[in-house]
C-alpha cells in the first residue's frame, strides 16, 4: 500500500466529482463511475487536501477538533491518504 509521509502534499489523480452530504463526503470517480463515501473525519481530511493543506496541518487540525492523540491521528491520516492513492483518487 502506498502511504503518504508527513509533509507530503497530494493532488487529485483522476477526475472526481464530490459533495459533502450530511457531513460525509460522497466521491464519484467520473472515469469509472465508482463511488465512495467518507465519514466525518475522512471528510475533514479530504476537504483539507482539496484546499491544499499538507499532512502535518491536517493532523494538527484533526487533533484539535477531535481530541485524539497525535500519533493515532497521524497514522490514520496517512492510512487514509494511502488508501485514496491505492484506489486512484489521490496522487502524491
Amino acid at each position: 500500500m502506498a502511504t503518504a509521509k508527513l509533509g507530503d502534499v497530494s493532488v487529485p489523480q483522476r477526475e472526481v466529482a464530490w459533495e459533502v452530504v450530511d457531513g460525509e463526503a460522497v466521491i464519484v470517480d467520473v472515469t469509472t463511475g465508482d463511488y465512495f463515501s467518507l465519514n466525518a473525519v475522512g471528510t475533514d481530511v479530504w476537504t483539507s487536501l482539496h484546499r491544499g493543506a499538507d499532512v502535518p496541518s491536517i493532523v494538527a487540525a484533526t487533533v484539535t477538533r477531535y481530541g485524539v492523540d497525535r500519533a493515532t491521528v497521524a497514522r490514520d491520516v496517512e492510512d487514509l491518504i494511502g488508501e485514496l492513492e491505492d484506489i486512484g483518487l489521490w496522487n502524491p
